[in-house]
């Protein structure tokens, strides 16, 4: 069952329709530079990290997705 926090038509505020929309053009412009190739934009991802580290950058990888609070789903 859903909480009513998480119905997506629910106004939670112009702040975080300003997210959102922020969010959404961001999205839209990392697609639309790589003409929405999904394997493009992996291999710039990929690109930008040995760049990172050719310059003694450390690149993390991402947190596990078991960790965070205990009993929270994977």
């Amino acid at each position: 069952m859903c909480s009513d926090a998480m119905l997506p038509d629910q106004d939670h505020g112009s702040r975080d329709d300003e997210i959102v929309a922020e969010v959404r053009a961001i999205r839209e412009r990392l697609g639309a530079a790589v003409g929405y190739d999904l394997d493009r934009h992996w291999a710039q991802l990929e690109a930008l990290e040995a760049e990172e580290r050719a310059h003694g950058r450390t690149v993390l990888a991402p947190a596990s997705r078991t960790s965070g609070k205990s009993g929270a789903a994977a």
